[in-house]
Protein backbone atom coordinates (compact mmCIF):
# COMPACT_ATOMS: atom_id res chain seq x y z
CA UNK A 1 0.00 0.00 0.00
CA UNK A 2 2.65 2.35 0.95
CA UNK A 3 4.16 1.94 -2.55
CA UNK A 4 0.52 2.78 -4.34
CA UNK A 5 0.58 5.90 -2.17
CA UNK A 6 4.14 6.68 -3.20
CA UNK A 7 4.22 6.20 -6.41
CA UNK A 8 1.06 4.99 -8.16
CA UNK A 9 0.55 7.69 -11.67
CA UNK A 10 -2.98 7.25 -10.74
CA UNK A 11 -4.20 9.83 -8.13
CA UNK A 12 -7.41 7.54 -7.11
CA UNK A 13 -5.41 4.52 -6.21
CA UNK A 14 -2.75 6.68 -4.72
CA UNK A 15 -6.69 8.49 -2.53
CA UNK A 16 -7.52 4.56 -1.96
CA UNK A 17 -3.96 3.63 -0.63
CA UNK A 18 -3.93 6.47 1.54
CA UNK A 19 -7.63 4.99 2.78
CA UNK A 20 -6.38 1.53 3.01
CA UNK A 21 -3.21 2.16 5.19
CA UNK A 22 -5.27 4.06 8.17
CA UNK A 23 -7.77 1.30 7.86
CA UNK A 24 -5.15 -1.17 8.13
CA UNK A 25 -2.79 0.21 10.65
CA UNK A 26 -5.95 2.31 12.60
CA UNK A 27 -5.01 3.03 15.96
CA UNK A 28 -0.79 1.58 15.84
CA UNK A 29 1.04 4.34 15.25
CA UNK A 30 3.22 2.22 12.62
CA UNK A 31 6.23 4.52 11.99
CA UNK A 32 6.59 3.57 8.08
CA UNK A 33 2.70 4.39 8.20
CA UNK A 34 3.22 7.61 9.54
CA UNK A 35 6.53 8.81 7.83
CA UNK A 36 4.68 7.89 3.87
CA UNK A 37 1.13 9.31 5.31
CA UNK A 38 2.81 12.67 6.22
CA UNK A 39 5.13 12.88 3.82
CA UNK A 40 1.74 12.81 1.26
CA UNK A 41 0.10 15.20 3.27
CA UNK A 42 3.39 17.46 3.13
CA UNK A 43 3.79 17.32 -0.76
CA UNK A 44 2.38 20.66 -1.83
CA UNK A 45 2.80 18.73 -5.65
CA UNK A 46 0.64 16.23 -4.71
CA UNK A 47 -3.08 16.25 -5.67
CA UNK A 48 -5.38 18.18 -3.20
CA UNK A 49 -7.61 14.59 -2.72
CA UNK A 50 -4.78 12.15 -2.09
CA UNK A 51 -3.64 14.48 0.67
CA UNK A 52 -7.24 14.58 1.77
CA UNK A 53 -7.45 11.42 2.08
CA UNK A 54 -3.49 10.57 3.13
CA UNK A 55 -4.43 13.25 5.98
CA UNK A 56 -7.36 11.17 7.23
CA UNK A 57 -5.51 8.14 7.46
CA UNK A 58 -2.89 9.65 9.49
CA UNK A 59 -5.22 10.75 11.77
CA UNK A 60 -6.66 6.77 12.32
CA UNK A 61 -2.77 5.56 12.54
CA UNK A 62 -2.01 7.98 15.29
CA UNK A 63 -5.15 7.90 17.02
CA UNK A 64 -7.89 6.15 15.79
CA UNK A 65 -9.78 8.75 14.02
CA UNK A 66 -11.33 8.43 11.19
CA UNK A 67 -13.37 11.42 9.35
CA UNK A 68 -11.03 14.27 9.82
CA UNK A 69 -10.80 16.20 5.90
CA UNK A 70 -7.48 17.66 5.48
CA UNK A 71 -7.42 21.28 4.48
CA UNK A 72 -3.57 23.13 4.90
CA UNK A 73 -5.23 25.76 6.66
CA UNK A 74 -7.52 24.00 9.25
CA UNK A 75 -5.65 21.47 10.12
CA UNK A 76 -1.74 21.24 11.51
CA UNK A 77 0.97 18.20 10.89
CA UNK A 78 1.36 19.27 14.78
CA UNK A 79 -1.68 18.18 16.36
CA UNK A 80 -0.81 14.82 15.17
CA UNK A 81 2.75 15.31 15.95
CA UNK A 82 1.59 15.78 19.61
CA UNK A 83 -0.82 12.02 19.17
CA UNK A 84 2.05 10.61 18.24
CA UNK A 85 4.38 11.27 20.77
CA UNK A 86 1.90 11.11 23.43
CA UNK A 87 0.69 7.36 22.30
CA UNK A 88 4.45 6.42 22.01
CA UNK A 89 5.46 8.15 25.43
CA UNK A 90 3.14 6.51 27.39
Amino acid sequence: MIRALKSDPDLDNRSFAASCIGSLQEGTTDADAVAALRATVEDDTEDQLVRLYAYGALRRVVDGLSGAAYSPHDHKLSDVDLLFHQKNTA
